[in-house]
């Protein structure tokens, strides 16, 4: 079955929308239509009560590998030419 948010602000793009519906399904989105959607009618509906509704964030900072961390060692510049 697939899941209705709506009431949200939704973060399109480079701006946020409202009045969008976003539907989901096997935990991927499938399309943000309108609320009179017959899909969203379908679906199980969820209201977000106006809260933001955003991509998740990954912070793919690496610190390392291997056992070994980037900055584990300090590499010593000599500083006469």
């Amino acid at each position: 079955m697939s899941v209705a948010l709506l009431n949200g602000r939704v973060l399109r793009e480079n701006r946020l929308v409202e009045g969008r519906c976003v539907l989901l399904a096997d935990g991927r989105i499938l399309d943000i239509v309108a609320p009179s959607e017959r899909r969203v009618r379908r679906a199980e509906r969820r209201d977000l009560g106006g809260q933001l509704l955003l991509p998740g964030f990954i912070d793919s900072q690496v610190n390392g590998g291997g056992g070994v961390l980037f900055n584990e060692r300090v590499l010593k510049v000599d500083a006469e030419p």
